[in-house]
């Protein structure tokens, strides 16, 4: 976990003196909403899932109900953080996602060309201490992030890369679920999530493999395991959730 933490730490280094977004709330995740305390081991990265979209789509909440009448997603894999292509950065459409996930997305299954399309990122983040963070997300074109069942903050509709942000405060550490959808209408595409201005260490995220799910805003079927507490969890933050929804090479 060490060298994880190490390797994220020099990450911060290049995001140093960075205009990061402003926040403009500060929200309490309730300790209700905590799945498990602090694990034993380090976690690995986010599930993620990529789906082409037939046609355009306005919000994140229609290019997930699109998603999910899709076969399946056209690539999945492990994202070790959400910085793709690379923190604050975009990518031009026509590139194939491969590009696109690049050094921070592992054992990719599948592969499509990038054009309109939805994403999500799903799993737990722990919280190593009790107290608050901030979280920046920024995305070109729209996307929300969910953490416990809360949504900490979004942007919706199509847009250039921009950003948004919000101070989140924890009552508890452990592991809470966390869920980012993205969209892209076309052009340009570009996703990254900061946690206290530094990008999230892939050793306080933690994948669950959820049979059936086919979009992080669907119904999920949880694998029997030894997590299945965490995946009740998924189940209820994934409910909570069902009410809804630029090129620079650097953060604006």
């Amino acid at each position: 976990m060490f060298a994880a933490r190490y390797a994220f730490a020099l990450a911060a280094l290049l995001t140093a003196g960075i205009a990061h977004a402003t926040p403009v709330l500060t929200i309490t995740v309730p300790a209700s909403a905590l799945l498990s305390g602090v694990p034993a081991s380090a976690g690995t990265g986010l599930a993620a899932a990529y789906y082409d979209l037939p046609t355009y789509t306005a919000t994140v909440e229609l290019a997930a109900q699109m998603a999910a009448s899709e076969a399946g997603p056209a690539v999945t894999f492990t994202a070790k953080t959400i910085c793709f292509p690379t923190c604050g950065a975009t990518m031009k459409d026509g590139s194939p996602v491969a590009g696109f996930a690049r050094a921070n997305g592992t054992g990719l299954v599948g592969n499509t060309i990038m054009n309109r399309s939805y994403s999500s990122f799903t799993g737990a983040l722990l919280i190593p201490t009790a107290g608050t963070y901030a979280f920046d997300l920024y995305s070109d074109d729209g996307a929300s992030l969910t953490i416990g069942k809360t949504l900490i903050t979004e942007m919706d509709g199509p847009q250039s890369w921009s950003g948004t942000a919000a101070s989140v405060t924890f009552t508890k550490a452990g592991l809470y679920a966390i869920a980012v959808d993205q969209f892209d209408i076309g052009g340009y595409d570009g996703i990254t999530l900061l946690e206290n201005w530094s990008a999230v260490p892939t050793a306080d995220l933690y994948t669950v493999n959820m049979l059936g799910m086919t979009s992080s805003r669907s119904n999920a079927v949880p694998e029997p395991a030894s997590m299945s507490i965490l995946a009740a969890g998924f189940v209820g933050l994934i409910a909570g959730r069902m009410r809804r929804g630029g090129r620079p090479a650097s953060f604006q």
